[in-house]
């Protein structure tokens, strides 16, 4: 369910690095079809750290986002 109240301001939205965004989301979406694909035919170990490797890398460009990117005036 989809609260009203949690909704992002526009100009939020349009801080948010399409690069990044669509960049993190490709390789979570690579990850994950590893992951599938190793779960039904592989049964190796590299897919799964591939899978944390993507995540961690996601929290790491998150924080530096938050460091580096100057706060917006409201």
């Amino acid at each position: 369910m989809r609260n009203p109240q949690r909704r992002l301001p526009v100009h939020d939205l349009q801080m948010i690095n399409r690069f990044t965004f669509y960049g993190i989301g490709a390789m979570a979406l690579a990850a994950a079809a590893l992951q599938v694909v190793n779960f039904a035919v592989w049964n190796f170990f590299w897919p799964f750290f591939a899978a944390i490797f993507v995540h961690l890398l996601a929290a790491v460009m998150q924080f530096l986002r938050m460091l580096l990117v100057p706060p917006s005036r409201a």
